[in-house]
């Protein structure tokens, strides 16, 4: 189920999102998100909470393949934002682009012979303006799939946050063998939800490489909040 608020419960096996008992006895509980007023054993049966944690494992590769593709890109531009600099501090082509903005405003004239001299310089740095035009372009267009980048990471950052939110578990009082595990399923495994009953009842109670013991012991209280780690 999505949620699941039950009082009293005795030897049973949940699957939910969000669980709410207010007594587990001897149950078996798997949620995202699990809070218990009195945890407890029954018979020698403990009573077991699996908080379901994500794999994050197909977000954190895409976000590292296009983290590598930012980084790859950023270091282009930087080095074509660089030619851009370096032929713009070229004394002959720095003066042409000033005299050129001043003639485009009409903020100066040219005789025959400044008109002559005009020429022959515009001549000499047409390949500079040229090759500062292509890199402009080029600027462009990677400074566009570099903000495509950085929204596709942002998007998938606040998903892989989205689907960390809220997984936490809470016993209030604990009164008997109880233990506390993380569980991480990989995307390949088989839902929970998807298991048969007899198949369900094994895989909560087993401990293995997908599950991470947070506590066990007969009194207390328990309190814990996934933390996702850092991409």
């Amino acid at each position: 189920g999505q949620q699941v608020i039950i009082g009293p419960d005795t030897s049973c096996d949940i699957v939910a999102d969000e669980l709410k008992l207010d007594i587990s006895e001897a149950c078996a509980l798997a949620g995202k998100n699990i809070h218990v007023g009195l945890a407890r054993s029954r018979r020698e049966v403990d009573s077991v909470l699996l908080l379901r944690l994500p794999d994050l494992s197909s977000q954190d590769a895409q976000i590292a393949v296009l983290q590598t593709k930012r980084a790859a890109l950023e270091a282009a531009l930087a080095d074509h934002r660089a030619g851009m600099d370096a032929l713009r501090g070229d004394q002959g082509l720095a003066r042409y682009l000033l005299l050129g903005g001043k003639l485009r405003r009409h903020e100066v004239s040219l005789n025959p012979e400044q008109h002559l001299a005009w020429r022959r310089l515009s001549v000499l740095v047409a390949p500079a303006l040229r090759t500062l035009s292509q890199l402009a372009d080029l600027v462009k267009e990677q400074d566009a799939g570099l903000n495509a980048l950085r929204a596709q990471i942002a998007d998938l950052l606040a998903a892989r946050e989205q689907s960390c939110t809220g997984l936490a578990c809470s016993v209030d009082r604990i009164d008997g063998e109880t233990r506390v595990a993380a569980l991480l399923l990989r995307l390949a495994d088989t839902p929970l939800s998807e298991l048969p009953g007899k198949d369900l009842k094994v895989r909560l109670r087993r401990s293995d490489a997908a599950t991470k013991l947070l506590f066990t012991g007969s009194t207390g209280t328990f309190s814990w909040t996934y933390r996702p780690p850092l991409t």
